[in-house]
């Protein structure tokens, strides 16, 4: 089976690599040692690659890149005694995609004081345990986590039907813009 996505747990020594195919089935599992990593992405055709925003993800993703991957940093999180908890937006990611994600949340924070609906409450709830800036972060790292969410959606949707990707490329393109 062709390896389409990749999963890949960055460490100090030990690295985790979970391959999928077009269908989101698990077709490889492996752990490798640091200095195995490149020679085995030298090895697969280019694919997509998640990984976690931390520490030595740039150094990585720009290594994985020269080679022709795609590669994505996801939020980073933290597992506790079965409760997972989701760190914030990390300094390491796409910059403007990053910035963005926090215009658009201090935007939204600034006007939900007052509105009574679930996300407002949250928001509102936060800014004043908080502050606002930890309310507008957290909202930029939830906005994160969603946009992460209905791109697997969409990818899953893609790989059941046979959608094929160029389709919605080439209809978002022919769409109207809006000055």
């Amino acid at each position: 089976m062709k390896i389409t996505t990749i999963g890949l747990d960055l460490a100090k020594a030990v690295f985790h690599v979970v391959g999928l195919n077009e269908r989101g089935k698990e077709v490889t599992r492996r752990k490798l040692r640091r200095n195995q990593v490149l020679a085995y992405f030298t090895k697969l055709p280019p694919c997509r690659i998640g990984m976690e925003a931390c520490g030595g993800a740039h150094h990585w993703a720009r290594k994985l890149q020269g080679m022709g991957h795609r590669v994505d940093l996801v939020p980073a999180q933290h597992s506790s005694g079965g409760k997972d908890r989701l760190l914030g937006i990390s300094k390491r990611g796409d910059g403007y995609v990053r910035s963005l994600l926090v215009q658009g949340a201090r935007s939204v924070v600034l006007r939900a004081t007052g509105k009574e609906d679930r996300l407002s409450r949250r928001i509102n709830r936060i800014r004043q345990d908080r502050g606002t800036n930890k309310a507008v972060v957290a909202l930029a790292n939830k906005m994160a986590r969603i946009g992460w969410a209905i791109l697997r959606a969409l990818l899953r949707f893609v790989w059941v039907t046979g959608f094929k990707v160029r389709d919605l490329e080439q209809d978002i393109r022919d769409r109207p813009r809006f000055p």
